[in-house]
């Protein structure tokens, strides 16, 4: 759960969030190494062509028109084709390999860090997913930053002993992609291609009793498709034009990630906005990452507007005959 999020956006006025609270966080949701809802870990606690409209058909009968957008529309439109016309793959393995990266808050010394841990996903030819984690640095965040840790006398900041690679316990071949959408391999690789088709069965598994409306929780769904199942790219392209489709989202160019790699981003909330940045030569996805867009939310006074302070950014992803490196216990 994104726990500080709903914070911010229900009592802003609240101080960011202390270390413990954080680490407390932290602990619950990465219980077994194993991711349990859209983050991992969850710190910081917390686009001119012309309108378009585009109806989806909702379980229920409902239908649900977008919100008018403009700009780069056509450019996205472009990125989801090349995606789509693009193989799926064969190999023995899926892997997906990204970088999760975080901006926080010192627990002395009042300076920031950005840390920088690989996280790698495996279904294995045994029916088996595995995790595989490691902390590969932490380091303040700006200049200023580092002149604050050098005045603190440079503490240690590696908290999971830099280099050392942890693993998640093996479960079974599931994807959970949202509250009540847990998916065997075989029916995400059989996931439409037609993003109305799509939003329809998905929304078939919204539960009664969702903690999130159904606009929300399918964005999540299909946030949790791209970054961690094995999702062909036809249906992959399927995804960014349904989440297109959502009220509320908008699409903005000239957006990049927390390396500088720059993309299209479609994009949603507020003061908290979520961004999922797009490849436009390929169409792959190259990072999902949070960012405070008003000076409201508390994580926006500790590292500023407009900087992505909660970001996973894609190494690799897609099917292999390499093995699973997997480390001992």
């Amino acid at each position: 759960m994104r726990e500080f999020q709903l914070i911010d956006e229900v009592m802003p006025g609240l101080p960011p969030a202390s270390p413990a609270d954080v680490n407390a966080v932290r602990a619950r949701v990465l219980d077994g190494g194993r991711r349990r809802s859209r983050r991992p870990i969850v710190l910081a606690v917390a686009a001119a062509l012309g309108a378009f409209a585009l109806l989806l058909p909702w379980s229920g009968g409902d239908q649900v028109t977008t919100a008018t957008t403009s700009g780069p529309r056509t450019e996205l439109e472009a990125a989801a084709d090349r995606l789509a016309a693009q193989p799926t793959g064969s190999g023995a393995n899926w892997l997906r390999e990204m970088d999760q990266v975080y901006v926080q808050r010192a627990p002395e010394g009042g300076y920031l860090t950005q840390e920088r841990l690989r996280d790698q996903l495996w279904s294995t030819e045994d029916g088996r997913n595995t995790g595989v984690y490691q902390q590969l640095s932490v380091k303040p965040f700006r200049p200023g930053d580092a002149a604050a840790w050098k005045k603190a006398g440079s503490p240690e900041l590696c908290t999971m002993d830099c280099g050392r690679r942890y693993i998640s316990k093996p479960t079974a071949e599931i994807f959970e992609l949202a509250q009540g959408l847990q998916l065997p391999i075989a029916r995400v690789l059989a996931l439409p291609t037609d993003p109305g088709t799509l939003a329809e069965e998905l929304l078939r598994s919204y539960p009664s009793g969702a903690k999130v409306d159904r606009d929300t929780w399918l964005w999540r769904a299909g946030e949790r498709l791209l970054l961690d199942s094995p999702a062909t790219p036809a249906t992959r392209a399927a995804v960014y034009r349904m989440l297109a489709a959502l009220p509320g989202t908008t699409i903005a160019a000239g957006i990049s990630d927390v390396d500088g790699r720059p993309g299209i981003a479609l994009r949603r909330g507020a003061p908290i906005q979520e961004q999922l940045v797009i490849d436009p030569e390929t169409g792959n996805l190259l990072a999902s990452q949070d960012v405070a867009v008003d000076q409201v939310a508390s994580v926006a006074r500790m590292v500023g507007v407009g900087v992505p302070y909660q970001s996973f950014v894609i190494r690799r992803l897609g099917w292999t005959d390499e093995p699973p490196r997997l480390p001992k216990h």
